[in-house]
């Protein structure tokens, strides 16, 4: 077995070029966590160690719909991110004919998303449906990015098999 160095968002927890799924009972400060992390990445920040990113500031993709990411937007404003590096999209202007973006079904508007801006972190609001894990393969792998999730009893991310 190959093993790569990893580079980190967020030291130890969040790593680049890998899927961290972030889940929760609602009211459990998940959302607050993400503000924060994605505000710092936007200016270079770890959240975790407060040092600087070895990437340095990053292009930030939120994809989620109109009300919530309008809120996400007032939030990142209130942890100084830099929203000249936070990019939108409102999910059911790219969700096809039911108005909700499905992956991996609607891959193509989120590349497209993702060179156009040069974006380094993409961030899917939970409104987004990701049917099964297996099936998302096909669009971590058009973008590079092996299907990871964060297992927080080991401290360490892990593949989704």
């Amino acid at each position: 077995m190959k093993i790569e160095r990893l580079e980190w968002l967020c030291y130890g927890r969040v790593p680049f070029g890998h899927m961290t799924l972030f889940e929760g009972d609602g009211g459990r400060g998940k959302m607050t966590f993400l503000t924060g992390i994605i505000a710092l990445a936007s200016v270079g920040i770890d959240f975790f160690t407060g040092l600087s990113l070895e990437r340095g500031p990053q292009n930030i993709l939120i994809v989620g719909i109109e009300d919530a990411t309008a809120v996400f937007a007032q939030r990142l404003k209130l942890y100084k991110a830099d929203m000249a590096r936070i990019h939108f999209v409102d999910a059911t202007c790219i969700g096809g004919q039911n108005g909700v973006l499905m992956l991996p079904d609607h891959v193509e508007p989120l590349e497209q998303a993702i060179i156009q801006e040069s974006i380094g972190v993409v961030y899917i609001t939970p409104c987004i449906h990701i049917s099964r894990a297996a099936s998302s393969r096909p669009l971590f792998g058009r973008l590079g990015l092996p299907p990871m999730m964060f297992d927080p009893q080991l401290g360490e991310p892990i593949e989704l098999v």
